[in-house]
């Protein structure tokens, strides 16, 4: 289980010394060399790292990090925090929890059943938080993407850490920790295998409302609690973001005037925490609507949406389904059409002319561009030729033919490889298809 905490390291509110600064490390980890890899950290990280950016944070980022280059990383990260300074960690990738104590993993963690060994080699997040709180930071955001299955989890002896999630975190004061998942629950990476967006279902939602203007971080974290939760329901399962605050009054991550500013709170006095005013948050109007309609498969509703708020953040996703709501009809339409045109033997085209011509390939590791239903052979048609385009030699494979890949697929791969090679191949290919994944076909 890939744990997800967001640990948001101090952001705006009251006036700020001439000195204060937004420092921020964002970490991805997808290439794992003992334990099951994943596809969307590095992803993640970089969209992350991205959006850190237009908030006016020095971004330091990492990728694929082993337990020493992540201590160098941290190490530094630390080092570039002044008293009220503002920090900002977010991590991708592996973490579990154990004793309850939640550890992130690096990409060089072995595969152990002694938890000892595993904490010794990872790192915990209770003293990643209390080395940015000593440096006097005013605020921090802890941002970990770590709520996946346990990569330690037995199939048949003892397991090392609980089954799935992380714990409950009890963050210092200034700190505000926001979890992919509940504690002890699963967060989803994808809602299944045709969700091409290069993002977790996590982070995919929280981008957006991280360039929000005049949205708290308490609106933030429960706009993401409610919009996670809802999509998950659409696959039918159960992931609701939690978050754990320890911040004093309301933090703004992007000005109403769209211009990020970060705040001094550590030295306001209790009578001015009283007589300040509430934060003034810039809600999306077409918030409460779309929430109440995002998973009705209706044409008309949702183009009333778009007629009524053409400029919403929810406007591309409310035409993509118009489109592919539009489609699915004039398909329906198709087939009526065809039901009504008499046939004879001499109509049919022979079942050979309409299918797609794959390759053999021979055992070993393989980048998988993407896997389609056989029925949609024109989807790995386009995906062979865009990766033909920018100059990569792919193959299409019929997964019947493998013992070792799920039936009933067209696949692009790439390969054979050997695995380290692999591995390199597919940070490139990643660059054109984001949800690209090695794999072992034999």
């Amino acid at each position: 289980m890939r744990y997800l905490f967001i640990i948001l390291a101090c952001l705006l509110f009251g006036t700020v010394p001439a000195a204060a600064k937004r420092v921020a490390l964002v970490i991805g980890n997808d290439a794992y060399e003992a334990v099951p890899q994943l596809q969307k950290a590095v992803n993640d990280a970089r969209a992350v790292a991205q959006s850190l950016a237009r908030l006016d944070f020095a971004v330091d980022l990492g990728e694929n990090l082993t337990r020493r280059q992540i201590n160098a990383k941290f190490a530094d990260f630390v080092e570039h925090i002044s008293p009220g300074d503002t920090a900002f960690f977010f991590f991708a990738g592996h973490g579990v929890a154990i004793d309850g104590q939640n550890i992130l993993l690096p990409v060089d963690i072995p595969d152990s059943s002694n938890a000892g060994l595993v904490r010794d080699e990872a790192h915990v997040v209770d003293d990643l938080l209390a080395r940015v709180q000593g440096k006097g930071a005013a605020v921090s955001f802890f941002v970990l993407d770590a709520c996946r299955n346990n990569p330690f989890a037995s199939k048949g002896g003892r397991s090392v850490g609980a089954t799935r999630g992380l714990q409950v975190v009890a963050p210092p004061t200034g700190t505000f920790v926001l979890m992919s998942a509940g504690a002890g629950q699963e967060a989803l990476d994808r809602l299944g295998d045709n969700d091409a967006n290069p993002n977790s279902i996590f982070t995919r939602t929280l981008l957006p409302l991280l360039q929000t203007p005049g949205m708290s971080h308490i609106a933030l974290a429960k706009a993401v609690q409610r919009e996670v939760e809802a999509t998950a329901k659409t696959v039918g399962r159960k992931q609701q973001p939690a978050f754990y605050d320890q911040i004093t009054g309301e933090i703004v991550l992007l000005s109403g005037n769209s211009e990020a500013t970060p705040v001094e709170t550590a030295k306001e006095t209790p009578d001015e925490t009283n007589n300040r005013g509430s934060v003034q948050v810039e809600v999306d109007p077409a918030l409460e609507e779309w929430n109440a309609i995002k998973d009705l498969r209706s044409l008309k509703i949702h183009q009333a949406f778009l007629r009524k708020h053409p400029d919403s953040r929810y406007a591309p996703y409310a035409r993509a389904l118009v489109e592919e709501l539009e489609a699915e009809a004039a398909s329906k339409a198709k087939v009526e059409e065809v039901k009504q045109i008499p046939t004879t033997d001499e109509d049919v085209e022979p079942e050979a002319n309409t299918g797609l011509e794959t390759q053999r390939v021979s055992a070993g590791w393989f980048v998988i561009l993407g896997s389609f239903p056989q029925g949609q052979a024109e989807k790995a048609r386009k995906r062979a030729g865009l990766m033909r385009n920018r100059g990569y030699d792919v193959s299409i494979i019929d997964t019947n033919n493998y013992r070792s890949l799920a039936d009933g697929l067209y696949s692009v791969v790439m390969g054979p490889y050997k695995k380290s090679t692999a591995l390199r191949e597919l940070g490139n290919a990643q660059q054109v298809v984001g949800d690209a994944y090695i794999k072992e076909i034999r």
